[in-house]
């Protein structure tokens, strides 16, 4: 009972302090299967190819048709809001796809060739 006590208060500090995705490894899939199950109802799970180097090319932000174009929007630009604060560059590029995958789908062009000019 202690031990997943501990385990959910982690779980728990990770969804709250989590800033754009929380990846969730887990090598015994058995043992995985229930909260799998409950998060892929919810549709709040995507599985990843683990030896994908790319974040943005495996990033569900939205599920496709749930999301207006402000919501993109918004998105995107917290995305560009947080390139501001990194200094490492690979961060940046991956949060610029990011943000360009959401300008892409609200249709702001202005913005993805912003995006492609840097």
């Amino acid at each position: 009972h202690k031990v997943l006590e501990s385990e959910l208060k982690i779980l728990y500090t990770a969804i709250t302090r989590a800033r754009v995705n929380i990846f969730v490894a887990e090598e015994d899939m058995k043992a995985a299967q229930p909260m799998y199950n409950y998060f892929l109802r919810r549709g709040a799970v995507e599985t990843v190819d683990k030896n994908s180097k790319d974040i943005s090319s495996r990033t569900n932000i939205f599920k496709e048709n749930d999301c207006p174009s402000e919501a993109w929007l918004m998105r995107g630009t917290m995305f560009l809001r947080h390139v501001e604060n990194l200094s490492l560059d690979q961060s940046k590029i991956q949060y610029l796809r990011l943000a360009k995958k959401c300008f892409l789908k609200c249709g702001d062009i202005t913005k993805v060739n912003k995006i492609d000019a840097e």
